[in-house]
């Protein structure tokens, strides 16, 4: 499955070399990309990385093992399972804010901020760490979002130098 590079143009008149950088998640939406990279659909990633925030489901970890983590190799694809240490808070962040999605029985449900600090924020930290060592200053991000959650998506538009988009939408 050959991947064309993806190359813009910067404001010098210099190629800027774009990776592609896929947030694996765990869940349908994952296993939905890997088909369509398998089927050469989507391109191959450059890079593929799942925040383990060591509160998984133990199911998702066994189908990562035992079922998408070898199609995926099959494919020349390895997942690079990020610690949860190096997510910037755990339960509660530095404002006391509770981060794991929760409900209250008079308001509902609480804030979600654990995909923030607990996923987003470590995958972004990695993706940069892994440009910056190949010499480039730009990545698309994939994150699995289905229809029902496109609204999801203009809310983790955050840098210049990383483009956010759901393949799935």
């Amino acid at each position: 499955h050959r991947r064309e590079q993806i190359v813009n143009v910067n404001g010098n008149g210099r190629d800027v070399v774009t990776k592609i950088a896929w947030n694996y998640g765990g869940g349908r939406q994952t296993a939905a990309i890997a088909v369509l990279v398998a089927n050469g659909v989507l391109p191959k990633p450059d890079y593929v990385q799942m925040a383990d925030t060591s509160r998984e489901r133990s199911s998702t970890w066994r189908y990562y093992e035992n079922h998408l983590g070898p199609y995926l190799r099959n494919i020349g694809i390895e997942v690079a399972v990020l610690s949860h240490e190096g997510a910037s808070s755990d339960l509660y962040n530095g404002n006391g804010t509770l981060l794991i999605p929760a409900f209250d029985k008079h308001t509902g449900r609480l804030t979600n901020y654990c995909s923030a600090y607990w996923k987003r924020e470590v995958c972004k930290r990695h993706i940069r760490k892994r440009i910056d060592a190949d010499g480039c200053s730009q990545a698309i991000g994939w994150l699995g979002y289905s229809a029902d959650e496109a609204d999801r998506l203009p809310k983790v538009q955050r840098d210049k130098w990383l483009t956010v988009v759901a393949p799935l939408v």
